[in-house]
């Protein structure tokens, strides 16, 4: 972003040099540019859009050279290159888009009417945009940031099975330091594939954004500065979901890892920073991460494992499936020490379903078929089951 004069240019009339650039007396602008990319600048569009609505009711389109849908709300036209005008307070302003510089720029004689402009312009960026507290998928686009809003389930933490006192620790330090503190804060779930860690993720997402905070969900390495101006421009306090971290993040002691000092950069860089993180990453292998991530306090200071459910854990899960069936002690005991997850106890009332119908009997008696099945299905002794 950038406030300007605008120039003329004195060119020598032998030569056709130019000598020179005098201001154009009385006309000023201002720029307001796109720092990550294509996805950044649609949506300083969008916002441009939706300003101009609020705060004109007269606009009138000189020039298109090119206009696209916008990708935060079907069927709305933005005027990606091209030149309009409005009415403001009285008086004509008028407004540059350009797809080639990603920017749009305001032009008006009115000095002051300009810069008041222009304050309510930011305001309306990073506060009124649609993606502010929102669940956002960010991803890595040629270089760039792309990013596009994700509906979340509405499941929320509490309803989350797990260990009631990692659980509360993980609230602590995710969604209570975001209401109650400054500055960032990070932690890291570990543990085997399938025991939750994403669920978790997404339950805490879905809570934050329900009070009021954003969220940004990675599964890849980025530019991660691009995160730093997207949180400052647009969405605010934010919680920050890194899945799979040791795919970036992996030691340096396993190879050439090019990206870690990108990311270090960036999480060292948070504690200068206005808006508040929480940091969440996830991975499998906690072994392959590099120390700098899993042994330093201030980047992350929480690491969790996240292991298969418990035997009160399972009985839990059972009561989520299969509440309203009356199985047995035995029956309930039999799913025990099985190491399975949660993602399993799903899958056995959907089998236990299945053979209700087939079979005509009840889910109880389905019941023991369909944890048989299951465990021949999934057990690590069987390499292949075809039903």
């Amino acid at each position: 972003m950038n406030e300007s004069v605008i120039t003329e240019a004195v060119y020598d009339q032998r030569t056709g040099d130019l000598v020179d650039k005098k201001p154009l007396k009385g006309i000023s602008q201002f720029t307001y540019s796109a720092k990550t990319g294509s996805t950044e600048f649609y949506l300083i569009l969008h916002c441009l859009a939706k300003f101009v609505d609020e705060v004109s009711e007269d606009l009138l389109i000189l020039k298109t050279e090119a206009s696209k849908e916008s990708p935060f709300e079907s069927g709305y036209p933005l005027l990606a290159n091209g030149i309009f005008v409005f009415n403001y307070k009285g008086k004509i302003i008028s407004c540059e888009t350009s797809s080639n510089t990603l920017s749009v720029t305001f032009n008006s004689s009115h000095t002051e009417l300009l810069a008041e402009i222009k304050e309510r312009f930011l305001k309306y960026l990073k506060y009124k945009n649609p993606i502010r507290g929102k669940f956002l998928s960010i991803f890595a686009a040629d270089g760039n940031l792309g990013f596009t809003v994700k509906d979340l389930d509405p499941m929320s933490f509490d309803g989350v099975i797990m260990n009631e006192d990692i659980k509360e620790d993980i609230y602590d330090n995710t969604i209570f330091h975001l209401k109650e503190f400054e500055g960032s804060n990070g932690i890291i779930l570990h543990g085997p594939p399938g025991t939750g860690k994403t669920l978790c993720c997404q339950s805490l997402a879905h809570q934050a954004t329900q009070a009021g905070y954003s969220c940004l969900f990675a599964t890849s390495s980025l530019h991660f500065p691009h995160i730093d101006v997207l949180t400052t421009r647009y969405t605010g306090d934010t919680m920050v979901i890194f899945e799979d971290v040791d795919s970036f993040g992996y030691s340096r002691d396993l190879g050439l890892n090019q990206g870690l000092s990108n990311f270090l950069q960036f999480v060292n860089g948070l504690s200068a920073k206005k808006e508040k993180m929480a940091l969440i990453a996830t991975t499998n292998h906690l072994e392959e991460l590099d120390n700098a991530i899993k042994n330093r306090p201030m980047r992350f200071n929480r690491k969790y494992h996240i292991n298969f459910p418990a035997n009160d854990e399972i009985d839990r899960l059972i009561k989520l499936y299969f509440d309203k069936i009356e199985l047995t002690d035995e029956q309930i005991k039999n799913c025990y020490e099985k190491q399975w997850t949660g993602a399993h106890f799903r899958e056995l009332r959907r089998t236990s379903d299945l053979i209700c119908k087939k079979k005509g009997v009840s889910v109880k008696v389905a019941f023991d078929e369909a944890v048989k099945k299951i465990d021949e299905i999934f057990s690590m002794n069987v390499a292949k089951h075809i039903i």
